[in-house]
């Protein structure tokens, strides 16, 4: 073909674009045009466009992923730097305002609040059917009713003594393995066994016994923190959640080892439910209390309630509530007894205070005498605060109308935030927030009081209030005052290169995450 023909062919085709050409650009001009047109609706015509906050945040929900998934927990800072901007409330993506005040506890933590949880987080933990991911205020009122007595006052004060024993168990190591050979011991590690063999002794009447392994090896919890890293990845992309589940788990396990820990506890918690509806099971009758699976059986839940696949799910919930009851009880212990050991004033009056009541080092005094010590409930009061427990956002969202902050309305149908974090830092409520001050619970003779007049209590909420109060608040409060006493009436510790950095906050994965370079909190048992 003559090149004059070609070029003439090859002219044609460029002055006259194919169809398909043309409808590419159609495409890509109509998506471009939506685009823009939905940013200016949500920056200038969405109900929440009346708060202020970060433009680009306001637009698109990828601010909120870069900096959970992208930069490994860091909202929670950049939260900080929007508040210091905008002021105390935020808008931080197209559907949700953030909350930096205090007194808004009162709102979101009320008794009678009707709000529901995050929708799109349902999926996160993949447990769908459990009562912790339960959206719907009145379903969840349901199922958390069945179980909540469970977790009552009473009910935990028939366990305090094995608390006390464990808690004893764990210094007669500690003197035994460690006081003679001059070896550190990481607090957090041999912490965390003692909290999940009490939770799962609880819980579920038998315990793992982790508090006897060497070096106090801990695997479950081992295999959950580091699942936790993954956590905002799956609320942002649940789909690659339901694509991991369907693994099989031989796949599962070549491509992540740690996971036969946790499906050797899922497993164990399903063969336990089986039992139990069998009538097989009868490990509750071992100990003074029933397990948790009993109870849901045996109550007045309707009967899809109670199900398999739902109670499966339930195991699985508890085994991740367990999970983070562990280890947010286990850092309490940790951090506190850092503080302490940071601070040789602090450590001599809890000292002096402890003798008072616990002259035999061996035998631990009841719980309600531990309670009544003032300084003791500073500390685990001072502990509670700036530790913070779980360090993601609570979201909620009402559907019975628009609520108030302010002279605004958050419109009904829109998600509204608040950081536990943010909460217990509030300059406008404890003077020097990062300092840990347990003599600021003793002030109004023993009702202190924020400079606004208000109760000091009002304010601390690591287990939040409410309707979705956190059901192992009496639990963990147990742990920390028995164990706090007897760690320190039984054993003399001292710092082993271990500095705040062990104890402060770097990522947000559901729960606080320390500076990757830490170790913990060492000590030396003198």
């Amino acid at each position: 073909m003559p090149l004059a023909t070609r070029l003439e062919i090859l002219s044609s085709v460029v002055a006259e674009p194919t169809i398909a050409t043309q409808l590419s650009v159609a495409v890509f001009a109509a998506w471009v045009l939506m685009c823009f047109s939905l940013g200016v609706y949500r920056l200038y015509f969405h109900p929440l466009a009346q708060f202020p906050g970060d433009k680009l945040a306001a637009v698109t929900g990828w601010v909120e992923t870069y900096h959970d998934v992208f930069r490994g927990g860091q909202l929670i800072f950049k939260l900080e730097e929007w508040h210091a901007k905008y002021g105390p409330i935020v808008r931080i993506s197209p559907w949700e305002v953030h909350i930096a005040d205090a007194d808004f506890v009162d709102v979101l933590f009320s008794s009678n609040s009707r709000f529901d949880k995050k929708v799109e987080w349902k999926y996160r933990f993949g447990i769908p059917h459990s009562t912790f991911d339960t959206i719907e205020h009145r379903h969840h009122r349901v199922r958390r009713s069945a179980v909540a007595p469970f977790f009552s006052k009473q009910k935990i004060t028939g366990i305090t003594e094995y608390i006390s024993y464990k808690a004893q168990r764990l210094c007669n190591r500690l003197e035994a393995e460690y006081k003679t050979r001059g070896q550190p011991v990481n607090l957090n590690q041999c912490l965390t066994a003692l909290t999940f063999d009490i939770i799962t002794h609880y819980v579920f009447a038998h315990s793992f016994e982790y508090m006897e392994r060497p070096n106090f090896d801990a695997p479950f919890i081992n295999a959950a923190k580091s699942l936790a890293t993954t956590l905002h990845i799956m609320g942002h992309f649940p789909w690659l959640l339901a694509a991991l589940q369907s693994l099989p788990r031989p796949v599962s396990l070549a491509m992540n080892p740690t996971m036969g820990a946790i499906f050797a506890f899922h497993d164990a918690l399903e063969n336990q439910i089986r039992a139990i509806k069998s009538g097989a099971n009868d490990s509750h009758r071992d100990v003074a209390h029933k397990t948790v699976f009993n109870e849901l059986i045996n109550s007045d839940l309707p009967p899809e309630e109670k199900a398999l696949e739902r109670l499966k799910h339930e195991a699985q919930a508890a085994a991740s509530i367990v999970a983070g009851g562990i280890e947010t009880t286990a850092t309490a212990l940790a951090k506190a007894s850092f503080f302490i050991l940071d601070n040789p004033q602090i450590k001599a009056k809890l000292a002096a205070e402890l003798a008072t009541v616990f002259p035999d080092p061996y035998r631990t005094p009841p719980l309600a005498t531990l309670e009544a010590l003032p300084y003791l409930g500073g500390v685990v009061n001072e502990v509670l605060r700036m530790t913070i427990g779980i360090s993601s956002r609570t979201i909620r969202k009402s559907r019975t109308g628009p609520v108030p902050y302010g002279d605004r309305m958050i419109p009904d149908g829109y998600y509204f935030s608040m950081t536990t974090y943010y909460t217990h830092r509030d300059a406008a409520v404890w003077e020097a927030p990062d300092e840990f001050r347990p003599e600021r619970w003793l002030q109004g003779q023993g009702r202190p009081l924020a400079p606004n007049g208000q109760p000091l209590a009002k304010y601390l909420v690591p287990f939040g209030r409410g309707p979705r109060m956190c059901l192992g608040l009496n639990l963990a409060r147990a742990e920390l005052f028995i164990g706090l006493a007897v760690l320190f009436r039984r054993c003399d510790f001292e710092l082993f290169d271990t500095t705040r950095e062990a104890v402060d906050m770097r990522a947000d994965y559901f729960i606080p995450f320390p500076s990757p370079t830490t170790e913990g909190v060492r000590v030396l048992v003198k």
